[in-house]
């Protein structure tokens, strides 16, 4: 038990990862880009929510997610109640190579830089969106009766899947 207990914590996974510890700035809200997006261009921010729409030609893949708030692990928190908007993720490096894998539903995490907000189509509305750079994206996939998650673990019930050549998505400006 003991042993079990010392290495609950070693190799957990984070959300952020090394390269971009002290770069995400936490208080930099959606409401906040969508209201003044030329303010925080180029700041690289955590947002998470809900994929409602995956798209992909040969320059970039294009990610359209309903917003969520984040927990205290950087996880989206089910429930669409607590939704601020849409977002787009964009991936212009070519990491996400299967976009079908993202099926609408799935929860995500973006890592990525505020750019120029990008047009997206609600209903019969052309409406202006924020929009991310992805510079690293967790997405997480619920599990069931997991025995490889240490006890009292955050991510009890969701676990995050990498599933890209099994690196993390990690787009340009690394």
């Amino acid at each position: 038990m003991a042993v079990l207990i010392l290495t609950g914590g070693c190799g957990a996974y984070q959300v952020v990862p090394t390269h971009l510890k002290g770069k995400v700035n936490p208080d930099i809200l959606i409401e906040q880009v969508e209201t003044t997006p030329a303010a925080y261009q180029g700041q690289t921010v955590a947002w998470g929510g809900e994929v409602l729409e995956v798209s992909k030609n040969d320059k970039e893949a294009r990610i359209q997610v309903l917003h969520l708030p984040l927990d205290r692990t950087l996880r989206p928190m089910e429930g669409r109640a607590g939704s601020r908007g849409r977002f787009v993720a964009i991936d212009r490096a070519g990491d996400i190579k299967e976009p079908s894998l993202l099926k609408p539903g799935t929860l995500v995490t973006v890592l990525g830089d505020v750019a120029q907000p990008s047009t997206v189509l609600i209903g019969q509305d052309t409406v202006q969106a924020p929009t991310l750079r992805i510079r690293d994206m967790t997405a997480w996939e619920l599990e069931v009766g997991m025995g490889h998650i240490p006890f009292r673990s955050p991510f009890i019930g969701s676990r995050p899947y990498v599933f890209w050549d099994g690196e993390r998505v990690a787009s340009e400006n690394k």
